[in-house]
């Protein structure tokens, strides 16, 4: 009886001690890891965790100390230990949350934003997260509750959560509430940081809204050399004399562009255009291009749908020529990080306004078309390599001209500097007609290669010169289609 008693109390010393010095040793780890002697401090929590693998006090700190030190899929290991084990460290909840938040993994972060709302953990705090969530989701209306609700839970969370709505406003345009938001900001302690910056920002939306503009228009003057105006056929045909086809012209533009300033995620943006060709001897084939078109839209968190709409009217030599209405929606999708897909599909009526020569070269027709196109940004994002495959069908009403074609294209738009682009494209269009020819007796079928190189260069600002060279070689087994273009062209365009 004596020496069970004596080897009860004994086990009962040894428990103390032993308690009492890990007790020591976190409070030794906990020390280091605030006067930020993280490895030190790691050293000591991995050492208690040898011993003690399901200390959650343990598995909290190195959580920690791994957020410090920047080694975040650790930090997370360590904080889920901690939060699942026992005793649960709520505090890790809140960690694992803004650790979700700040990888972009919000379906987690709002795993562990629901057990806490569950096990009331820090309500005010968590509606605080909620909202930063609920934002990056870009569900904005949702997310401003939840900024709502953490100040009137919690005081000290007034001001913060009064940045983050305004930030909402910010990121949707609305410039009303915006300003009110940022006077809420320096109404609740105008002596803090936030206050200062929410003041400097206000003065600069002030500044930027009485410079923004509306409206732009814009002006360009353009030399061309066209080695062949009339496309004439690259080799000599029977009984068709083709005469000078090399020409120089002179181009002018002119534009007016509309873009209003709307509240998220709407947009929409118009232009008119217009652009005149005028040839040095060639006088009968100077052109006059109208254009207009509307571009309405809505901006997703990853995304954006867009629908223009543009109707063109040409004049050739003076007389109208042809019209041209066409309605492309287009969806782009952010598919991995700097990498976009974009799907559009179209429809277009082209009216041919000269009677045709015979009805079977009758061009006035239904176009419909789909793309699929890729987008990889480079250049911080300032430029990009772009793929594209387009399928079109046009329904001319002449047989001659119905047809379905296959375009593949590269391109590549490079900010060389600040000032300096560098535009290179280049497309094949593969064009089989549907019908046996009316007067040459076959199926016509088109093999038309382009591409083209352009700098851009902003001389002074507003004011840009371009130079450009284009290439167009066509082969068709129908030899008047056929032919060879070279186009050189030295341009002016100021913006105001």
């Amino acid at each position: 009886m004596v020496k069970s008693f004596v080897l009860t109390m004994i086990v009962f010393m040894f428990s103390l001690i032993t308690t009492s010095a890990l007790a020591n040793t976190l409070e030794k780890g906990i020390s280091e890891y605030r006067a930020e002697n993280y490895e030190e401090a790691l050293v000591i929590f991995k050492e208690i965790l040898k011993k003690e693998p399901n200390n959650t006090t343990g598995q909290y700190y190195v959580g920690l100390i791994y957020k410090q030190i920047g080694n975040y899929e650790e930090s997370i290991k360590y904080y889920l230990s901690s939060a699942q084990g026992s005793p649960s460290i709520k505090d890790a909840y809140i960690e694992l949350i803004e650790m979700y938040l700040n990888l972009n993994k919000l379906q987690e972060a709002k795993k562990w934003i629901t057990k806490s709302e569950n096990e009331n953990i820090k309500p005010a705090y968590i509606a605080f997260l909620k909202g930063l969530v609920l934002s990056k989701e870009g569900k904005n209306e949702e997310a401003i509750a939840s900024f709502l609700k953490s100040k009137g839970l919690d005081k000290s969370l007034e001001q913060v959560a009064s940045f983050q709505i305004a930030m909402i406003y910010a990121k949707t345009k609305n410039i009303e509430r915006l300003k009110e938001s940022l006077k809420a900001i320096v109404a609740i302690n105008p002596n803090t940081d936030l206050a200062n910056f929410a003041k400097e920002y206000e003065d600069a939306l002030n500044r930027n809204l009485k410079a923004y503009k509306s409206w732009h228009l814009n002006a360009g003057l353009g030399y061309i050399y066209d080695d062949n105006v009339i496309a004439a056929p690259s080799s000599s045909i029977p009984d068709v004399i083709v005469s000078d086809q090399k020409d120089s012209s002179i181009s002018t533009t002119f534009s007016v562009n509309y873009t209003p300033l709307i509240a998220s995620p709407y947009y929409f943006t118009a232009q008119y255009n217009i652009y005149a060709n005028t040839y040095f001897k060639l006088s009968e084939y100077n052109t006059i291009t109208n254009s207009l078109t509307l571009t309405p839209g809505m901006n997703f968190i990853k995304s954006i749908a867009t629908i223009p709409v543009s109707y063109t009217y040409q004049f050739f030599n003076g007389k109208k020529y042809m019209g041209l209405l066409t309605i492309r929606p287009t969806y782009g999708l952010m598919l991995i990080d700097k990498l976009m897909g974009q799907l559009t599909v179209g429809y277009g009526w082209r009216d041919m306004l000269q009677a045709p020569s015979f009805k079977d070269e009758d061009r006035d027709a239904d176009i419909i078309n789909g793309s699929l196109g890729l987008y990889y940004f480079i250049r911080d994002n300032r430029g990009f390599i772009n793929a594209r495959y387009e399928r079109a069908y046009e329904n001319a009403k002449g047989v001659n001209w119905k047809n379905k074609g296959d375009r593949f294209s590269l391109g590549l738009f490079y900010p060389i500097y600040e000032n300096l682009i560098l535009n290179i494209g280049g497309d094949v269009y593969l064009q089989k007609y549907k019908n046996v020819h009316s007067v040459f007796n076959i199926k016509r079928d088109d093999k038309i290669y382009s591409g083209s190189i352009l700098l851009s260069w902003e001389a002074i600002k507003d004011l840009q010169v371009n130079l450009q060279y284009a290439h167009t070689k066509a082969n068709s087994n129908i030899p008047v289609y056929d032919y060879k273009r070279n186009v050189y062209n030295l341009a002016i365009q100021y913006n105001f």
